[in-house]
């Protein structure tokens, strides 16, 4: 009897619930994962660089045990082609997903696709081939480009479009094209992006069009111009946002943007403010409900909680990393009553994130100042959270910080308050 058969035999007599349970603790619990993705879990940025990570160890893993048995193989593969990356090799994986010569394509066990910024070997048809063999894919990923990603021949897939009746799982997108908001896109994003009618959930980094220099008229209903951007996606319901020009020149109203659902909106940096500012997003101000603060330094520099709280008036929800933001503006004393500004926040959610972007730890004494700062401004005198009711500690790092006691007793103020206090890890 060889290994593998005897290795099948004390397999088979495991409960298959039960070995699927195995495999799953086996490649890092990632089961559901998927489904939590992508409506995009609070702080996601956080935890990007770990996530993606923990994703390549997970495959290697699912790969090893793909390999064990064949027995595994059969339990293992759904889950080792639920993740794919899309680099060299490109041609050999399409044909594992489209299948050929009897064997069965894998592209229906695939979830989530991660795109590559650019490339010598892949062409924009065998890219989309690729996710056409997916018909179940529920992410496509484009993560942020490095430095190094500029130095090759970018892929060019501006005018990319798919079958009719692909892309129908399809409910997230993340579209980043450079590497930092200050050097030039090689490529825009395609079309195919703006019209997805099963998307709930799109991340836009910047560059994402044409510039419109030469194209614009003195005729506003040019029909040159308004077909230029039209943004039509009638089921997103979450806007992730990090620069001024990621729906277009923030200065130029010569595109159309059709968003009935959208009801959050997370903010990378200061300057995904502006299409709220500028109008592109204005006329969806009232209905957002829920927004999001990153780590960027840049929200330790302007008070992007009142900005944002302008504009969208009707936040029911607010999330920020405590120690990356400004602390929140109070009604001034000598202000009449009728004059206040009262919010309409009701829940707000605290990361305890304690790095600046260069890496650097803050200093203890400055967390707690700053922090005190914002407890004042949630629920001290003259503050403008007069309908708050909960607030939320998120993330691991609290739990070291609540063991300091000038930190539990400025937290404290707030139950004195009659606002709920909750801690949340993960």
């Amino acid at each position: 009897m060889s290994t593998e058969d005897g290795a099948c035999r004390r397999l088979d007599t495991l409960p298959e619930e039960l070995l699927l349970k195995i495999v799953d603790l086996a490649i890092g619990s990632r089961s559901g994962v998927i489904d939590s993705l992508a409506e995009l879990p609070p702080f996601e940025t956080v935890y990007s660089i770990s996530e993606e990570a923990r994703s390549r160890k997970s495959l290697c893993t699912k790969r090893s045990l793909s390999q064990t048995s064949s027995y595994l193989r059969r339990l293992v593969v759904p889950l080792l082609y639920e993740d794919i990356w899309i680099h060299h090799g490109a041609e050999v994986l399409l044909q594992i997903l489209q299948g050929s010569n009897g064997n069965v394509g894998y592209g229906k066990y695939v979830k989530r696709i991660f795109m590559p910024h650019s490339t010598h070997h892949i062409v924009p048809d065998i890219l989309r081939k690729i996710i056409e063999s997916c018909p179940d894919v529920r992410i496509l990923t484009r993560s942020l480009a490095t430095r190094k990603d500029q130095e090759f021949k970018p892929l060019q897939i501006e005018d990319i479009s798919f079958r009719a009746d692909a892309l129908k799982e399809l409910v997230r997108i993340d579209w980043n094209n450079v590497p930092s908001d200050d050097v030039p896109a090689p490529t825009f994003a395609p079309s195919f992006i703006w019209s997805v009618p099963s998307l709930r959930v799109l991340t836009l980094g910047s560059r994402n069009f044409h510039d419109f220099e030469g194209l614009q008229s003195t005729d506003p209903t040019s029909e040159i111009i308004q077909s230029e951007i039209k943004i039509d996606l009638p089921n997103v319901h979450t806007l992730r946002l990090r620069t001024l020009d990621a729906l277009g020149d923030p200065f130029s109203h010569w595109y159309s943007v059709r968003l009935p659902k959208l009801r959050r909106v997370v903010l990378e940096a200061p300057a995904g403010l502006y299409p709220f500012y500028e109008g592109c997003l204005t006329f969806y101000g009232s209905s957002i409900e829920t927004i999001e603060f990153s780590t960027h330094v840049g929200f330790l520099r302007i008070d992007g909680v009142a900005l944002a709280l302008f504009y969208c008036p009707n936040v029911k929800e607010l999330c920020f990393p405590v120690f990356n933001t400004m602390p929140v503006r109070k009604n001034p004393l000598d202000v009449p009553d009728a004059e206040y500004r009262s919010y309409k926040v009701e829940r707000v959610v605290l990361h305890g994130f304690t790095e600046t972007e260069a890496g650097y730890q803050v200093s203890r004494s400055w967390m707690t100042t700053h922090l005190a700062d914002h407890v004042d401004g949630l629920c001290g005198e003259g503050t403008r959270f007069t309908l708050l009711k909960t607030i939320v500690l998120y993330g691991p790092e609290w739990v070291e910080l609540l063991e300091d006691s000038f930190i539990s007793s400025l937290l404290e103020i707030l139950t004195k308050k009659g606002i709920k206090l909750e801690h949340r890890e993960r």
